[in-house]
Parts: C-alpha cells; sequence; structure tokens
C-alpha cells in the first residue's frame, strides 16, 4: 500500500498541495494506528496497516517537495538529507522501544508526531513553488515572507517563480488534462530525468540497503554473530540515522556526484568484507554449526556499520535531492512521486524473492550481488547524471532543455508589494540566496540576478 500512497501522493500534492496531502496522509496514518492498537482480529489489523502504509506513503513525495520548495540554495540538499535522516531516526526509536517496551507503547509513540504535526500545520506556509503554480500569486507572496523574513526581497524571487513555474500555453491559458499527459510522455525535460531516477530508483532498490534493513535479525542470526541479533539491527539502522546526520551540515559543500560514488565505493568494500565472511547456502542448514572465529565477530559488525553509515552519509542523500532537483520546478511533484513508487514497487519485490534468495544462495553470494549493483550505480552516475549543487530554479528548469514562462505572463508579479523594490535589494537579494555574493551595478543588471533566487 505505500508503493500505492507514493504513487497518488504526487497527482494529490499537484491538485490540492503539499500540506494539505500531507494532513491527508497522517489522518490515514492515525486512523490507522487508532485500529492496530484497539484491533480485536486479524482484519482490524489488516486495516489498519492498510491505512498506515497508504498514509505514509501519500506524504513522502509531499515531505519532500515542500521542503525543497521553501528551502534556499545552500539548505536544499540539507533539507532533503535531514527528511531522510528523520524516518531513519524514527525507525531507530522503534526499533529501540520495540526491544524493551509492550507493543502498545510503540503505537502511542509513532502515533504521537501525526498528531503533533496536525495541530501545527494551519501555522505553516504551503509551498510557494505550488501557489505560484495555481496562480496563487498574493497567497505565494504570503508564504515566502513567512518563510523569509520581513525583510527578505519577495519581488526578485516571485520574478524567478513565475519565469519558472508558469506551466501555461502561448495564449496564458492553463494546460489541460490531455495537454499534460501529451507532455509527461512526450517532453525531453520530462522523460530524460524520469529515466535518470528510475534507473537509480532500481539501483537503490537492489543495492541491499532495505532487504538488510528488513531482514537485519534473520541474517545476523544465519550468520552466528556473537552479539545479539536485536543489537546488530539496532547498530545498522544507527549507522544510516548517524550518516545522514553527519552529512546534513556540509550537504552543499560536496558535489553529489562525489558523494554518490564515493559512498558507494564504500558500501562496495563493506559488502565486500561482509561476503567473504559469510556463511554459504550449505552452511544456513546446519543449525548447530561452530560459530565463526573471533576475529570475524568483530568485523562483520563493523562492516555492516560501514555500510549504513556510508548509505546515509552518501547515496541516500544524493538520490533523494535528485528526485527534487533533476525535474523542472513544474513537473516535480509527478516527477517525484512517480521515481519513488518506482523505489518501493523494487524493494517490494526484492523482499518478496529474498527469502528464497537466501536459501538458494547463501549470504555470500547476495552481498556480493548487491556490490555488482553499487558498481553500475557508479558507473552509471560517473557519465549520465548531472551535478545539481548549487543550480538556481532557472538553471534546474533549463537543465534537460526547459523553457522559462513566457515574459508577459509574469507581469501580475509586479503587483504586488513585497517591501522593496528589485533594483534596491538585487545586491542583498544575492548574498542571502546564492552561494557566493555577486556585485550589482544599477537597475539594468537587476534582471540578471532572477537566476541567483530560490
Amino acid at each position: 500500500m505505500m508503493m500505492i500512497g507514493t504513487l497518488l501522493g504526487g497527482f494529490v500534492t499537484e491538485q490540492f498541495g503539499c500540506l494539505q496531502c500531507l494532513r491527508i496522509s497522517l489522518l490515514l496514518e492515525m486512523a490507522g494506528w487508532a485500529s492496530i492498537f484497539w484491533a480485536k482480529n486479524f482484519t482490524e489489523l489488516m486495516v489498519g496497516r492498510v491505512l498506515t502504509g497508504f498514509g505514509s506513503g501519500l506524504g513522502t513525495p509531499a515531505a519532500y517537495l515542500i521542503l525543497t520548495d521553501v528551502s534556499l540554495i545552500r539548505f536544499r540538499g540539507m533539507m532533503a538529507t535531514l527528511n531522510s535522516f528523520s524516518n531513519n531516526f524514527a525507525w531507530l526509536i522503534g526499533l529501540v522501544i520495540g526491544k524493551y517496551c509492550p507493543l502498545n507503547v510503540v503505537i502511542l509513540t509513532y502515533a504521537m508526531s501525526p498528531a503533533l504535526f496536525l495541530i501545527l500545520s494551519p501555522f505553516l506556509p504551503e509551498s510557494a513553488v505550488w501557489l505560484t503554480k495555481k496562480g496563487l500569486e498574493k497567497e505565494a507572496v504570503k508564504a515566502l515572507r513567512c518563510v523569509r523574513g520581513p525583510d527578505y526581497p519577495v519581488q526578485v524571487e516571485m520574478k524567478e517563480l513565475m519565469h519558472c513555474v508558469g506551466s501555461s500555453d502561448s495564449n496564458g491559458n492553463r494546460k489541460s488534462l490531455v495537454k499534460k499527459m501529451k507532455y509527461y510522455f512526450t517532453a525531453k525535460q520530462f522523460i530524460t530525468p524520469l529515466g535518470i531516477m528510475l534507473f537509480l530508483s532500481v539501483v537503490q532498490g537492489s543495492c541491499g540497503c532495505d532487504t538488510i534493513s528488513f531482514y537485519s535479525l534473520k541474517i545476523f542470526r544465519l550468520a552466528r554473530v556473537s552479539l545479539d541479533a536485536y543489537v546488530m539491527a539496532i547498530l545498522l539502522q544507527l549507522g544510516y540515522t548517524a550518516g545522514y546526520l553527519l552529512i546534513a551540515p556540509v550537504m552543499e559543500k560536496i558535489n553529489r556526484k562525489h558523494l554518490f560514488i564515493t559512498a558507494c565505493g564504500m558500501m562496495t568494500v563493506a559488502l565486500s568484507i561482509l561476503a567473504s565472511n559469510m556463511p554459504n547456502a550449505d552452511d544456513i542448514v546446519i543449525e548447530d554449526a561452530v560459530p565463526p572465529p573471533v576475529y570475524v565477530q568483530m568485523i562483520l559488525p563493523i562492516a555492516i556499520f560501514m555500510f549504513s553509515v556510508s548509505y546515509g552519509a552518501g547515496m541516500g542523500p544524493a538520490i533523494y535531492t535528485w528526485s527534487s532537483e533533476l525535474f523542472p520546478p513544474r513537473d516535480r511533484n509527478v516527477g517525484c512521486s512517480l521515481t519513488l513508487s518506482v523505489r518501493h514497487i523494487v524493494v517490494a519485490l526484492v523482499l518478496k524473492v529474498y527469502p528464497w534468495m537466501l536459501r538458494s544462495f547463501g549470504l555470500a553470494h547476495l552481498f556480493s550481488a548487491h556490490g555488482v549493483v553499487l558498481i553500475i550505480g557508479i558507473c552509471f552516475v560517473f557519465f549520465i547524471v548531472p551535478e545539481t549543487r548549487g543550480l538556481t530554479l532557472t538553471q534546474l528548469t533549463t537543465l534537460f532543455g526547459g523553457k522559462l514562462a513566457d515574459e508577459r505572463i509574469i507581469t501580475s508579479a509586479d503587483k504586488y508589494d513585497c517591501n522593496a523594490a528589485a533594483t534596491d535589494t538585487s545586491s542583498e537579494s544575492t548574498s542571502l540566496t546564492s552561494e557566493e555574493p555577486k556585485e550589482t551595478k544599477g537597475t539594468k543588471e537587476s534582471a540578471s540576478l532572477i537566476p541567483f533566487i530560490v
């Protein structure tokens, strides 16, 4: 159900906005947790699982999108990373609480965060990108002021939003559903990043991070590590969480491609260590087998932690950031939901066949296969994926041949009082939003500053 929710999440966000989609998804999650908490039979329990899975998937694209939309250039990667960090941190909390507390405490803990967001959501601004797409420029200005502060030159940013997000034809009319569907199937600026992200989603779903997480208890028991299998599972999630947390502050100082390639290389080394010290398929059936040597029992936890930290500090942040950067702003909702849903589909398929693969091939061969997938991903990113660090909204829009909106469509942005004219505040605007301040000379250069906003 999570993959179905993720697939629909982009279309719901496109229609109703990020905040409204998050509210709907979290209401479904709360209803699901309530059904699980008071379940008296298997049917009620499954209803709760369906609601929580569908709700979680429905809100996944909206969470990434709204953080990307409200972020300045230098904070865009950090926000996407912190969003992924929060997911892994919640998983880690669930493992710790699940080990020492009854199930009802776990359920109540997970139900608290949706309730807290729903209480605070009326005070949160909607995405200015979505508001601009819907022609609500006045509301978009208010949202920008709420996020940027009263002294921020909103007018300049609004002009770039109108340039990049305007989904109108040459006559200024909004696209019909038929034209939108034709656009999604034929437009190079949408098909190209979609193909890139679909391939990366397959690599991410089959690199071993999710399968090792879901089957961590079984894997560690089969490996006959002297440490408690539950402790090893917690160590794995701790590595993911620590990786996201460590890379977040420096995310905008490292190229996305370098980050991905370095992390995948370290993950491949860790998988090689695991593969060389894991039992084969014939060894798995021997329940009274002698435990591995002491040095193997020491190196396995280190390799597991190295794998998870590398994923959290590199591969995960790069892919999740790309999912909201490679697509043009006007197509970001649909593109992000499609790529995230494909990732869930790949993970679901791998999880279904993983028990059979464990019995047939053994852990060593499975970890070797994951390493091969990572090497393929490294080659793909090196030769195909463009670098997006520091690119402005205008540059992201035209990255794959996208066009900016007609100049006459954006004149409405000048109708709103934004507390500062672009000619008076362009220098301040650039220093607030770009990575390096740029000098300006009068009003003739104010228009050229538009690409440095957002």
